[in-house]
C-alpha cells in the first residue's frame, strides 16, 4: 500500500496537471476506504454503504475529465462534460445495483436489494437509471450520427425487454448478466461513434 500511495502521488505531481482534483480523489478514497469512520453503521447498510461508497466512481470521472480540460484549455462547466461524467458513471451504478438482485429463490443471507425491497421494486429502479443512461448517452451523440443513436436505442429497447422478462419470471436469468451485455455494447457503440465521428467527420 505505502509503494502504491508514493508511486501514485509521485506520477500525479510529475505528469498530471490536475493535482487538487487528484487530492479531492484520494481524500475521498482513503476515507471510504475507513469507511467514513463508521463501519459498523454504514456495513450494516445496503443502501447506506451505495450512496457512500459508489459516488466515488463520479469523482474519478470529473478527475479525468479536468486533466482533459486543462490541458487544452477547456470549459469545465458545459453541458457535453456534464452528461459525459453521467454517461460514464451510469453503467457502474446499474451495474453495482444489478448484481444483488435476485430470485427469491437464490437468496441466501446475503443482503441483496432484492431482499430488502423485493425483486421487483429493485429493478424497476435499475430500468429507470437504464433510461436516465441512455438519455445522456442520446444527448451526447445526437450531433455526431443519427444511427448511432438508433443503435443505442435499440440496445435500450432489447435490455428494457429483459427487465420485463425477469420482473414477470426471476428464474430465467440472472439480471446482472443482461445488464454486463447492454453495458458492453452500449459503451462499445459509444466509443465506435466517437472514433467515426472524428475519422469520417458527422453521418
Amino acid at each position: 500500500m505505502t509503494i502504491l500511495i508514493v508511486v501514485t502521488v509521485t506520477l500525479n505531481i510529475v505528469f498530471m496537471n490536475n493535482f487538487w482534483f487528484f487530492l479531492f480523489l484520494y481524500v475521498y478514497g482513503t476515507l471510504m476506504s475507513l469507511w467514513f469512520f463508521s463501519k459498523k453503521k454504514i456495513q450494516k447498510s445496503l443502501p447506506l454503504a451505495l450512496v457512500t461508497h459508489n459516488p466515488v466512481q463520479m469523482i474519478m470521472n470529473v478527475y479525468i475529465i479536468s486533466f482533459t480540460c486543462i490541458k487544452y484549455g477547456l470549459k469545465a462547466f458545459t453541458l457535453t462534460n456534464f452528461l459525459a461524467a453521467w454517461t460514464l458513471y451510469f453503467p457502474a451504478l446499474i451495474w453495482e445495483i444489478s448484481r444483488k438482485i435476485r430470485a427469491p429463490k437464490d437468496e441466501t443471507e446475503y443482503v441483496t436489494y432484492s431482499k430488502l425491497f423485493g425483486y421487483k421494486k429493485s429493478t424497476l429502479f435499475v430500468l429507470v437509471l437504464t433510461l436516465v443512461d441512455i438519455l445522456t448517452n442520446v444527448l451526447l451523440v445526437w450531433n455526431l450520427n443519427k444511427i448511432s443513436v438508433a443503435a443505442l436505442l435499440l440496445n435500450t429497447g432489447w435490455m428494457t425487454l429483459k427487465f420485463a422478462q425477469f420482473i414477470k419470471d426471476p428464474t430465467r436469468f440472472k439480471i446482472v448478466e443482461k445488464v454486463e451485455r447492454y453495458t458492453y455494447i452500449q459503451e462499445s457503440m459509444m466509443l465506435v461513434t466517437i472514433a467515426a465521428f472524428i475519422i469520417f467527420g458527422k453521418v
